[in-house]
């Protein structure tokens, strides 16, 4: 072996062992993955929600009160009391009538107030589906917040890791460049080897400050997803919020044909739509009856004094006289205007309920194809991640031995962030589809945790 063949040995065999640790490091992070897992605290974080979120507590208010409405809708009218007083005694032939009183209560036709009772009951049940709807839209703005706070703090996590790789990658060609000192007989080669390698540290360099950069927005963004998710529970914006370090993506609860009959059922608008339907249609009940008259009865006590004199039995002995009463619904305008305001009204409730319908359809189509595309994007980028990363590790040896092939490392390594970001976002979107159908459906439902 000639002397300038044993240097270039001794020089090559000199980077590897200076290289070797890191690119075991490299390759190891490559093919183990550790994990940590965390308990889920996505249902705790919905049950907090429920009990702290001004909008739900308001809708649940307003069912409260529109359960209030019950017993006015269904209690009598109040009784009247009416009395008079002689300033002058009226002689009667019983005596001296002094004064007069008369009390008398009125009741409204056979199944008005029954009705009325029925109404604002209907109409208390429509408030609570507000109220539920209310909830269902809350538990799937923390879900999608929930979401996407884990994808950005995905992306951080990812990003960290390639960042820490272009650093090992660094280190690989510091070590390169620090072991390309020119010997006598080879001092034009080795300087152009060491301008090569100086060119590839600069390159590695420019790589890291973009994705330092990138990194910096990711983290302020974090900031501004924390105070999202944190209004939503009525908490302070800075508060903590708890996420896992993987995320399995969801499959649906049920068969799509399944799910489809589940939202034509259980949909909270739908069923608010149609408690609305029901009070109208007793209000058209109500207001026939209210055409007819009201009855009253009562009683009409005389205060009577004895007159000297009157040598009459009935002589200073009260009256009391039973009284009714009878009202005359002859202005019949009225009336039906307040039947055919009901009619109406229920008529527009029906195309609410079909315009309803339509939407919720578009809806779940719209989300059933947006569940599908990301579970076929998880398959895809979960197979270019792989092999993503087993030509990195490949190109890895081969820029540590023979410092060629930096291009190409630099783009492999791009593309596998890139892969790796994009399935993280795949799963993410997977499961804000799934939080779409539980909506739909109004079930509460909840991420998958590793």
């Amino acid at each position: 072996m000639s002397q300038l063949n044993k240097t270039r040995y001794r020089w090559r065999r000199g980077i590897l062992l200076r290289v070797l640790p890191v690119l075991m490091i490299l390759l190891f992070a490559g093919i183990v993955k550790g994990q940590v897992y965390m308990h889920d605290s996505l249902a705790a974080y919905l049950e907090q929600a429920t009990r702290n979120n001004p909008t739900v507590q308001a809708k649940f208010n307003e069912y409260l009160a529109a359960l209030e409405k019950v017993p006015q809708a269904g209690g009598l009218p109040d009784p009247e009391f009416s009395f008079g007083v002689f300033v002058k005694p009226m002689e009667l032939l019983g005596g001296n009538q002094v004064a007069d009183f008369q009390l008398m209560q009125m009741f409204p036709w056979f199944g008005t107030l029954h009705s009325a009772r029925d109404e604002a009951s209907l109409m208390a049940k429509a408030k609570f589906e507000s109220f539920r709807n209310a909830k269902q839209e809350l538990f799937f703005d923390v879900r999608k917040a929930w979401l996407e706070l884990y994808l950005n703090q995905a992306r951080i996590s990812v990003t960290q890791k390639n960042l820490e790789l272009l650093k090992a990658i660094e280190r690989i060609a510091l070590i390169r460049f620090s072991s390309s000192t020119p010997g006598a007989s080879e001092l034009g080669t080795n300087q152009m080897g060491s301008s090569s390698d100086l060119i590839s540290l600069y390159r590695i360099q420019i790589e890291m400050g973009d994705l330092e950069n990138r990194l910096a927005d990711w983290k302020t963004q974090q900031t501004v997803l924390t105070a999202t998710f944190n209004s939503l529970l009525n908490r302070t914006s800075g508060t903590p919020v708890s996420l896992p370090d993987t995320l399995i993506p969801e499959i649906p609860g049920g068969s799509f044909l399944a799910i489809r009959d589940s939202i034509w059922s259980n949909n909270t608008m739908l069923s608010m739509l149609a408690a609305e339907k029901q009070a109208y249609d007793e209000r058209i009940r109500m207001s026939k009856r209210m055409s007819y008259p009201m009855f009253g009865l009562g009683i009409d006590y005389m205060l009577i004094n004895p007159r000297a004199g009157n040598t009459s039995m009935m002589n200073g002995k009260d009256m009391i006289m039973p009284m009714g009463k009878i009202t005359l619904p002859i202005y019949r305008g009225k009336y039906s205007a307040l039947r055919k305001e009901a009619e109406f009204m229920s008529l527009a409730t029906v195309n609410q309920i079909s315009a309803m319908q339509n939407s919720l359809t578009v809806d779940y189509h719209n989300v059933l194809k947006m569940q599908n595309d990301a579970t076929r994007r998880i398959r895809l980028y979960s197979r270019q991640s792989d092999l993503a990363q087993k030509t990195l590790n490949l190109m890895i040896v081969e820029f540590s031995v023979s410092g060629t092939g930096l291009d190409e490392l630099l783009k492999i390594e791009q593309q596998l962030l890139d892969y790796e970001l994009l399935k993280i976002s795949a799963i993410v979107e997977n499961n804000i589809a799934i939080a779409g159908l539980d909506r739909l459906m109004a079930s509460a439902g909840g991420a998958q945790t590793e």
